[in-house]
């Protein structure tokens, strides 16, 4: 099969696929919805009892050479987390989504930015024109607090 053709079969098969709940979530609202395996000695869903929710089965799984494939907004292409600016030099922008950890800081994101510009990379966790007006008001307000303290100083010293 072509890539194309398992994208689509990846897309139908996730239209499929039930949204896998925790056994009694339904009726305890501590539990939460994310998914436990059902364990009890009389339990119904783990003796897979028609009427009760799916489990989670190898059956549902996506083929091997798209697992973790996007499928939806970038079609074809594999989210890689992205640190230092030699981690994003190796990806392949036909290839590839960067994602930049939330760990870097603002100085070495936008030069992840710049550079993912340049080589054309596209960024999924973070908009680049968010984060250059954030840069700007960050520095605006420095220089307003820089400007208040030597006004402050200045003060200080005439009398």
């Amino acid at each position: 099969m072509t890539d194309k053709e398992l994208l689509k079969q990846k897309a139908l098969q996730k239209a499929k696929k039930p949204k896998f709940v925790r056994q009694e979530a339904h009726r305890r609202k501590r539990l939460g919805e994310s998914w436990r395996r059902p364990r009890g000695i009389h339990s119904k869903m783990r003796i897979r009892k028609a009427g009760k929710p799916a489990r989670v089965a190898i059956g549902y799984g996506s083929p091997a050479k798209l697992r973790g494939v996007l499928i939806k907004k970038w079609p074809g292409k594999r989210p890689v987390l992205v640190y230092n600016l030699q981690e994003l030099e190796n990806l392949d922008p036909a290839k590839h989504v960067a994602i930049i950890g939330r760990t870097v800081g603002l100085k070495k994101k936008i030069e992840l930015i710049k550079k993912a510009e340049e080589k054309k990379i596209i960024i999924a966790n973070l908009e680049p024109a968010k984060i250059k007006q954030t840069v700007e008001a960050k520095t605006k307000k420095k220089k307003e607090g820089k400007k208040g303290k030597v006004k402050e100083k200045t003060k200080g010293k005439s009398k």
